[in-house]
């Protein structure tokens, strides 16, 4: 599946692409990491985050937000790399 695409495209070209980590209001799942899986925020820090135009895409799925920060684009895009995002439809 993707991830196995996603594994080989970062293997193979490890100075070209990164994996972007988004944004969640869920609380992290045992063996997630803050900042690896994904930037674990507070549903006030995330709504801040909405009104202040801060991503590049977000939706809720249940009780749970998460999105894609410019932020998090910029700072890969700023080494060079394209950034692959990860979005469930």
């Amino acid at each position: 599946g993707k991830g196995t695409l996603y594994k080989l495209l970062f293997e193979r070209h490890p100075d070209s692409f990164a994996l972007s980590v988004s944004h969640t209001t869920r609380g992290p799942r045992p063996g997630e990491a803050d900042g690896v899986d994904y930037h674990f925020v507070t549903k006030e820090a995330f709504d801040d985050l909405v009104s202040k135009d801060g991503f590049v895409e977000h939706a809720t799925f249940g009780s749970n937000s998460y999105g894609t920060s410019k932020a998090t684009i910029e700072e890969q895009s700023a080494k060079g790399k394209l950034v692959v995002l990860d979005i469930e439809m």
